[in-house]
């Protein structure tokens, strides 16, 4: 698939909600997320701007700003196209994000409120509700909320931010683990068993299963990408490609 021929819905922008500019990046950026664009795809400008219907400074602005959040790369001589995962850079993430949210589970017991624990408990209950129901794109908005309750209750807000600042490639990364079905059920399961250690308030247990839950991922993410499961697109530079 190139840029020129997505697959299974239009990337075409509804201009009346929110800021034209603030749709493309959102647009592109679940395009890369869900696979329209796959790992090492070349973005042709032209084409983009065609795919949404904008123009070439909206869609550059845009490149720039996924560029900036590492789902994005920009090589001389060939331009922007999709980033390409590698072993060693995921086995990086996974680690800082495994300090980070065990570290996240601790805080959370000991900080927040009752209130913020039966969101969070709901929260995992929307998770399996899109899992059952085979809603792919639901259980990864639902997977986002649970981070989003996770990290406001820990009332640390530079701990919120040094995940933010990776917010965009773990999303990535989610979603390809979850592209197995068999672990959308062991993740849920896990999620299960920090929300129960939490709601106990035994806050070493929730950081121990929530250091384990990111190490399985990371299991699962690497036996995908090495298996070649999550193959980059072998694209290469023609004058008809390079237009940009």
């Amino acid at each position: 698939m190139t840029a020129g021929e997505p697959q299974g819905h239009s990337l075409r922008i509804l201009r009346p909600a929110g800021t034209l500019r603030t749709q493309v990046v959102s647009t592109l950026r679940n395009a890369i997320i869900d696979g329209t664009f796959k790992a090492g795809e070349r973005l042709v400008e032209r084409k983009v701007c065609d795919l949404l219907g904008v123009s070439r400074t909206l869609v550059r602005e845009a490149l720039r700003q996924l560029e900036a959040e590492g789902l994005v790369e920009n090589a001389p001589y060939r331009g922007p196209s999709v980033a390409v995962l590698l072993p060693a850079q995921v086995q990086e993430i996974y680690e800082m994000r495994g300090a980070l949210e065990g570290l996240a589970a601790k805080l959370f017991v000991e900080r927040a409120a009752d209130s913020a624990v039966a969101a969070l408990a709901t929260a995992v209950e929307t998770i399996a509700d899109c899992y059952q129901r085979g809603d792919g794109a639901g259980q990864r908005q639902a997977v986002e909320h649970f981070y989003d309750l996770l990290l406001r209750g820990t009332g640390n807000d530079m701990l919120c931010q040094a995940v933010a600042s990776h917010r965009a490639r773990l999303a990535w990364l989610r979603a390809i683990a979850l592209s197995r079905r068999e672990r959308g059920q062991s993740s849920l399961e896990e999620k299960r068993a920090i929300v129960q250690a939490i709601a106990a308030r035994d806050a070493q247990k929730a950081r121990a299963l929530a250091e384990a839950h990111v190490a399985n991922a990371l299991a699962g993410v690497l036996d995908l990408l090495n298996s070649g499961a999550v193959a980059a697109v072998d694209e290469r530079d023609t004058p008809e490609r390079a237009a940009s």
